[in-house]
């Protein structure tokens, strides 16, 4: 039964096909290697199709499916290959039996006698010619009568309709014309169309990505003649498919209309803008074809207006598209929203200004939603549908055909649609929209099975993921769908010992049945390790059994012919472990440690080798792993590698992997843990294989290793098909234009895990894999679904063991480890010993998601940097703290790795210093490489992970001077309403422009553009020697394009990170930085550290103090937006931010003469806070500094150690104890009513929050001075009478006052009431007195001085405008912008209080003192939710407001 004389009868009997020398000839032509299992599905596919039963194959990715359906649609039309090939013939011999009746002296002068013999192409000139010729005898010219006679005749010919010129010419016209006109040349012009055509398939293939972010595939299957070898069982992968339709570009589609505005639809004018907002895709120009009886109306049902109504909408509504874009005109074109290009409707990238957009062959463009019309899927298959009606017309005559499925349509993947009710009217009810589908179409689907979620774990041990991306069945097609199964272990046994047979006909039976044995161990092996490692994650076992059966397919087994026909012709020409006679052997274990053993992991590692080198083995063979590592260490050999790197394991693999996959054109997904060398080691294929340019001498026979031509895409959390699309559109066309040069183009995908799986992005991926024009090379984190995994080779790298963590880390030490200079060889030693440190870290989960391989590398080179002589503890500690910090366990791992380090030279770590944060952030800013090897990343940008939620740490740091101002440029990605995608594009391109000019950046609220800059960040520099020096370069993306930037090599780099977003932030993205985790108590700890010991204990009491009082009052329920941080944020805002130097006080002598002296000490001893201890403290009344003297003296002098000492001290003597603190009584007294007094303004200050509510709730508990401060001196009742308090501090003096106000309010008929516009009398006319009306009674009377604007709906170019005209303006004095917190973000409250600054910043010449007022407002229902967090910054003040008036 399993011979293939006795498969071939059956399948004869049943398709009606005829044996030749009893043999299916067209199985042998497309190199199929038909088996019974095979056999046996093709008749059950067969039996159905006769039965009228539909088909749905459910089945493993990469089992055949494809193929089976392709050879079947092949064999049930063997009839119309059979007419064609007689056909063909009879033309060939009328054709010889004419060359030979011409005269022999003609057919010489035109070189005409062997015109047939030639495999070329004849042209129309030569076929005339051979027409027009006089013959030798009248029996010649009856040919050409014959001749043409016969082809008149054909006309009339099914086979005819399946025809396609080589010059795309219409054969029917051409018929036409013969028909009409008895020349030569009309008869040559047919005869050479229909002699050199091609024979169509009925074959069509639609792959179904129907999804956000995907589209449809329309592939034209191939025929027979077109191609020898159908892709069976993937064979012949890497070969490109002939004979697909041509790419057909449709219109861009607009979004969809609103739900209402969809309900309407003008005709006449407005038809084609209808259509695009309904998502119909047309060929520019057409006639929009509905079906008949079908009129015109919208997606839901609304109908349309009659020809010349005009269309009506309801009251007070205008017809807006659903992005905002206003809806033209008749005749108008459609005007978008500013900053906003005309797109798909989910997230479809518009190509750039004058770029055309390049689709891959066979493609046709719709729009990128969720479902697809009933027409767009009609177009689609409109090839199909014609060439069947076609088909049929010409066959309806014919009763013994009359069955026979002349067209054939194979949707695949279908469930990875959302418009499955569709394929089900489509495949079961056999109508599309309504209409039936022709009778000789057949019509059947394929589909991965539906596991579920529970499978789709992304642990870094797994090397496998048994579950697709796919959604449930609709319940009717789940009734007819058919378990296609896969190859058992007999089965596949055979199936490979036919191959092998079929490729190397030279190698002996016991040779082949040896290495088939070998493939058909690994194809078990790699399901029983699968079964196992799912059974170990918690799977059932039955479930996991299933799973597993996806873990390999037959396409692994046409890669393991693909690379042993590869490595055979290498070890043929080049010899390179000398003459042996196990080169077969060698390959087919090479090919199979690529196939299947570099997937697995560790420990299913170990397994497969014992279960090579065990079994199966001859007398003297080469060993598994003998031959692999042998390749492994002969490339490594052959390859430059930079400085500095280690010949690990992982990158040995890496490099050999990346090199036989993109010569090959085979696949390639590499797997592992950030910092495991993927990025690098395709970096370095890339500069060793450059052709003749090599500077290795393999490298050099372009014949077997091509240059390669990188495509880099840089993947993200918002990446989309048609990026993807773009980028291997790009790589194809590239590679086309470069067909007659031995070049490689190669598509680099990095990080291509980061893509939400809900999105289906990389559905597009399974065209390109499956059809390799190019090679490919994906780097990820973790492993991708089956179906990706499946059409390419999977490399899983494990985590690093300790040997091979132990080479790189010597490696990175020094550039020999094996032959170290003498004084090297203790610190190699002490450099492998702090590897177990990190080894037993990496078991703990939160360490392993925070922490990875690439902060260990950097940890060891800082150690080789900065070492100049031997290793010692301070060093290390200094590592850690640029290298491991950044989380709660810093401390720790510190003592993890100094306890290890002084066990081992016993040393003594009580003299080990720790640094503050600002310290270690101000040497890591200032360390720069070493220019001799910058290529190496030695020291690596920062990032700082922000725990507030105002953004304020960060710019703290231009406080302290850690950032300077004048070099530092601050990036922020806007959310404001009308910012596009443009506006990151300028942001890239700023920040692109600073790498060049090596400016510092400060990239906040940048995550959208983070995958940008991942090669930026990786620091691995491509270097270019020119005149001017060494240039590095680094690879900077804009969506699906990738240029190389030049990086400036002061060019220093810090991204914030908000602490709450640090789980969701990718871990290779973590990877690449140093990390440092910065918050308001660490900041003041720095801040206290360089203040004198004396004051540095007064502030710690008052701070103390000041937290005990919020408590009292229940600060979080008293005070608007209070944090944890309030305090320490207030007590920053006050202090000096760098070392101040001390000046004795000189106070002003006519100061006792008005005052009391409670008054006079105080005055002077703010004054000497300010001057001489460099305290930032705000100005305050008299009224409000007498009522304070009161407070605090009276506190103080309540101690009886104080009595009487107040009359004593004299102003002269207030400064001389500050900073100093003498023992004097007179000194501690002035200490202490310096305590008292900060304590008072602190909380004075954080009263400001208070809500009138709650101080009545806590009056009791307070002092009654701090409510008669609150009633008299605050200003919680008018905003007006607030801003009118604080011009006037200003007008007084500029430099202790707060010049920018932040003020919660509720929202009240009062805020509505402030006009949303306005500025002094350049307001609109229209409501002129309203708008003066409401400023004068809410804002400042003076209203040339006022500038107000509400922040709803303007762009944040319209709000930098506005900011930097009230700056330069000479008149205005107050700015107060408006802010609905229903509506407005925290992130966008952040931005706008940045660009304040910045605009502040960039004004200093003004002579009017300038009043920034952002007033926040909240619906009142969300007041114990406060909409911002109050956290203070020198120069800003918060306030709440009852009301605003």
């Amino acid at each position: 039964m399993q011979t293939r004389d006795i498969l071939d009868k059956y399948l004869s009997k049943a398709l009606g096909v005829e044996l030749k020398d009893g043999l299916l000839k067209q199985i042998d032509e497309a190199k199929y290697v038909l088996t019974l299992d095979y056999t046996l599905k093709m008749l059950n596919i067969h039996e159905r199709y006769r039965c009228g039963v539909p088909v749905i194959i459910v089945g493993e990715t990469g089992v055949g499916k494809t193929a089976l359906v392709q050879m079947l649609s092949a064999l049930w039309n063997h009839s119309l290959l059979g007419s064609w090939n007689v056909e063909k013939g009879r033309i060939h011999d009328l054709l010889t039996q004419r060359i030979k009746d011409l005269s022999e002296d003609s057919c010489e002068s035109y070189g005409l006698i062997n015109l047939l013999s030639e495999d070329k192409h004849v042209s129309c000139e030569d076929m005339q010619l051979l027409c027009s010729l006089p013959g030798s005898s009248q029996s010649s010219e009856m040919l050409c009568i014959r001749l043409r006679q016969h082809l008149l005749a054909m006309r009339h010919l099914p086979v005819v309709r399946l025809l396609v010129t080589k010059e795309k010419t219409d054969l029917g016209t051409l018929f036409a014309e013969a028909d009409a006109n008895n020349t030569a040349e009309a008869t040559a012009k047919l005869l050479q169309a229909v002699y050199f055509a091609q024979l169509k398939s009925t074959f069509y293939k639609l792959n179904i990505h129907a999804a956000r972010g995907g589209s449809f595939n329309l592939e034209r299957g191939i025929s027979i003649k077109e191609k020898k070898e159908v892709k069976q069982p993937r064979l012949g992968e890497n070969a490109r498919r002939r004979g697909r339709q041509e790419p057909v570009l449709g219109p861009e589609l607009e979004p969809r209309v609103s739900a209402r505005a969809a309900e309407l639809r003008v005709e006449g004018q407005n038809q084609n803008k209808a259509e695009s907002e309904q998502g119909k895709s047309s060929a520019a120009g057409e006639e929009r074809v509905l079906p008949p009886g079908r009129k015109e109306s919208c997606r839901r049902g609304g109908k349309s207006p009659a020809a010349g109504e005009e269309r009506v909408l309801p009251p007070g509504r205008k017809e807006f598209c659903r992005r905002g874009g206003e809806s033209p005109a008749a005749g108008e074109a459609r005007v978008m929203p500013p900053g906003r290009k005309e797109s798909c409707r989910r997230g479809g990238k518009s190509p750039a200004d004058g770029e055309e957009r390049v689709l891959p062959p066979g493609r046709k463009e719709f729009c990128r939603r969720g479902a697809l019309t009933p027409l767009e899927i009609q177009e689609l298959l409109k090839p199909a549908f014609d060439q069947a009606r076609d088909l049929q017309l010409q066959l309806e005559s014919k009763q013994n055909l009359e069955r026979i499925p002349f067209v054939t349509v194979f949707l695949d993947e279908v469930n990875t649609s959302s418009c499955l009710g569709l394929i089900k009217e489509f495949i079961v009810d056999r109508t599309l929209d309504g209409k039936p589908i022709p009778e000789n179409m057949f019509v059947m689907a394929a589909c991965n099975p539906h596991r579920g979620n529970s499978l789709a774990s992304h642990e870094q041990d797994r090397w496998l993921r048994g579950s697709y991306y796919v959604r449930p069945l609709h319940p009717t097609l789940q009734l007819i769908m058919w378990d296609y199964g896969s190859l058992d272990k007999a089965q596949e046994r055979d199936y490979i010992n036919a191959k092998m047979k079929m490729l190397h006909r030279t190698i002996s039976n016991v040779e082949i049945a040896s290495l088939t044995e070998l493939i058909v161990e690994s194809q078990e092996a790699m399901r029983h390790y699968a079964e196992k490692l799912l059974s170990s994650h918690g799977i059932s076992p039955e479930e996991a059994k299933i799973a597993s059966h996806s873990s390999v397919s037959q396409r692994d087994i046409q890669r393991v012919f693909t690379l042993h026909e590869w490595l055979m012709k290498g070890y043929t020409t080049s010899k390179p472990y000398g003459d042996r006679t196990d080169y077969h052997r060698r390959a087919v274990l090479v090919a199979l440690g690529i196939v299947y053993y570099m997937r697995l992991n560790t420990k299913f590692r170990e397994a497969y080798k014992d279960l090579m080198d065990k079994g199966n083995r001859l007398p003297n063979e080469v060993r598994f792993s003998q031959a692999f590592n042998d390749e492994l260490n002969w490339y490594i050999d052959q390859v430059e590698l930079p400085q500095g790197i280690a010949k690990t394991q992982a990158l040995k693999e890496n490099i050999f992997a990346t090199i036989i996959c993109t010569v090959t054109r085979i696949p390639l997904i590499i797997v592992g843990a950030p910092g495991s060398s993927k990025t690098l080691s395709f970096n370095i294929t890339v500069a060793n294989l450059k052709g003749q340019e090599s500077k290795m001498q393999l490298f050099r026979h372009t014949d077997k290793y091509p240059a390669l031509d990188p495509h880099y895409y840089q993947c993200s959390r918002r990446t989309t098909s048609n990026e993807i699309q773009t980028v291997f559109s790009r790589a194809i066309n590239r590679q086309k234009s470069l067909n007659s040069l031995p070049i490689n183009c190669v598509v680099f995908m990095d990080e291509a895990g980061l893509p939400e799986e809900s999105h289906e992005s990389l559905k597009v991926l399974h065209y390109y894999l499956d059809n390799p024009e190019v090679s490919f090379v994906a780097i990820t984190n973790h492993v991708l679904d089956a179906a990706k995994t499946n059409r390419a080779i999977s490399l899983f790298r494990p985590e690093s063991l300790a040997d091979d963590l132990e080479t790189l880390a010597k490696g990175c030490w020094c550039s020999d480890p094996d032959n170290p200079p003498p004084k090297s060889n203790h610190d190699l030693s002490m450099i492998a010993k702090l590897c177990t440190p990190y080894i037993n870290k990496m078991k703990q989960k939160e360490f392993k998601q925070f922490f990875g391989l690439r902060d260990f590398i950097h940890f060891v080179n800082y150690l080789r940097r900065k070492c100049q002589n031997a290793l010692n503890a301070q060093v290390v500690q200094e590592a850690l703290e640029r290298n491991f910090n950044g989380s709660d366990e810093f401390e720790h791992i510190c003592k993890q790795f100094l306890y290890t380090f002084s066990c081992q030279l016993d040393a003594h770590l009580e003299h080990v210093a720790q640094r503050q944060i600002l310290d270690i952030l101000r040497d890591s800013l200032a360390d720069r490489p070493n220019e001799a090897n910058r290529t190496e990343n030695e020291v690596r940008y920062k990032l700082i992970i922000d725990p507030s939620e105002d953004d304020s740490l960060v710019r703290l740091l231009f406080t302290f001077s850690v950032l300077d101002r004048q070099k530092t440029r601050v990036f922020v990605c806007s959310d404001f309403p009308g910012d596009t995608h443009l506006q990151k594009i300028n942001t890239i391109a700023a920040i692109r422009h600073s790498a060049i000019e090596g400016h510092t950046v400060v990239m906040a609220q940048t995550d959208d553009i983070h995958e940008s800059f991942y090669d930026l960040f990786n620091q691995r520099f491509r270097r270019i020697d020119d005149a001017h020096g060494p240039r590095y370069y680094a690879n900077i993306a804009i969506g699906a394009h990738s240029k190389p930037c030049r990086v400036h090599p002061e060019f220093q780099c810090v991204v914030v990170v908000k602490q709450s977003e640090v789980k969701n932030t990718p871990a290779p993205f973590l990877n690449r930085f140093e990390k440092y985790c910065l918050t308001h108590h660490a900041l003041l700890d720095a801040a206290l550290g360089i203040l004198p010991p004396c004051m540095a204990v007064i502030i710690r009491t008052v701070r103390e103090k000041v937290n005990e009082f919020v408590g009292l009052v229940r600060g979080k329920e008293s005070f608007y937006g209070l944090k944890e941080e309030t305090t320490d944020s207030l007590l920053l805002s006050m202090l000096p931010t760098e070392r101040h130097t001390y000046q004795p006080y000189e106070p002003k002598d006519d100061l006792m003469s008005d005052n009391a002296i409670k008054v006079v000490c105080l005055q002077e001893l703010i004054r000497a806070f300010r001057t001489s201890a460099g305290f930032h403290i705000p100005t305050c009344s008299l009224e409000e500094l007498t009522l304070d003297a009161q407070h605090v003296s009276y506190l103080v002098c309540s101690d009886p150690e104080f009595q009487g000492l107040l009359q004593n001290i004299t102003p002269q003597g207030v400064g001389g104890n500050i900073p100093n603190v003498g023992l004097s009584p007179e000194g501690c007294m002035m200490v202490a009513l310096g305590v008292q007094w900060l304590v008072r303004h602190l909380c004075k200050r954080l009263m400001q929050l208070m809500t009138p509510e709650a101080l009545t709730v806590h009056r009791m508990k307070m002092d009654s001075s701090y409510l008669i401060n609150y009633l008299k001196h605050h200003s919680h009742f008018s905003l007006k009478v607030l801003i009118r308090d604080c011009l006037a501090a200003l007008n007084h003096t500029t430099v202790y006052c707060p010049t920018k106000l932040l003020c919660y309010t509720r929202t009240s008929s009062l805020v509505h009431k402030l006009p949303s516009s306005y500025s002094g009398i350049g307001f609109y006319a229209r409501g002129l007195e309203l708008a003066h009306e409401a400023i004068r009674d809410l804002v400042h009377d003076d209203l040339a001085a006022v500038v107000v604007h509400k922040l709803s709906n303007k762009p944040q170019n319209s709000i930098r405008e506005q900011l930097k005209t009230y700056v330069m303006s000479e008149s205005t004095q107050v700015l107060l912008l408006i802010a609905n917190m229903a509506e407005v973000t925290v992130p966008m409250v952040n931005h706008l209080r940045i660009m304040i600054e910045e605009a502040e910043n960039q004004n200093q010449c003004s002579r009017l003192p300038k009043l920034f007022v952002l007033l926040l407002h909240f619906p009142p229902y969300n007041f114990l939710n406060p909409c911002y967090s109050t956290l203070y910054l020198r120069g800003w003040d918060h306030y709440y407001l009852d009301t605003v008036g």
